[in-house]
């Protein structure tokens, strides 16, 4: 009948095959770096299940052993604290430039606690910072 239209139900969550990413980057707020063969290369990003880095070195299909030092989630920094200490091993998925896209492989669930907690703590800092 003419006065019944077809139903369009709106799109309320579309999700894009294409995309690669699983999980939120985020760009810290104190400079980080990872510590890769005795040098240190600065942190462009981060997310639970990777990260970017600036380092001219490296390869793509490369996979190389890191250490990073997570600051404390605390702005006061105190001595009496261990600082948290990631080691993990990277797989470069490409590199575009002199920046390197990586996913960390074989997480410890420990590690993975301790990289979800410092970003999680990085977002909620750079929404205090935004208002």
């Amino acid at each position: 009948m003419f006065w019944k239209k077809k139903n369009k139900t709106p799109v309320l969550l579309s999700i894009d095959d294409d995309e690669r990413r699983r999980d939120v980057r985020i760009q810290p707020l104190k400079p980080l770096f990872l510590c890769l063969e005795e040098q240190d290369c600065p942190i462009l990003d981060i997310s639970a299940s990777g990260l970017s880095f600036d380092n001219q070195a490296n390869e793509p299909a490369q996979e190389i052993d890191i250490s990073i030092q997570l600051p404390h989630s605390s702005d006061a920094e105190t001595a009496d604290r261990a600082k948290s200490i990631i080691q993990c091993r990277l797989k470069i998925l490409k590199c575009t430039g002199t920046i390197c896209h990586c996913q960390f492989k074989g997480l410890s669930p420990e590690t993975q606690k301790l990289l979800d907690h410092y970003i999680l703590n990085e977002q909620k800092q750079q929404i205090r910072l935004s208002k």
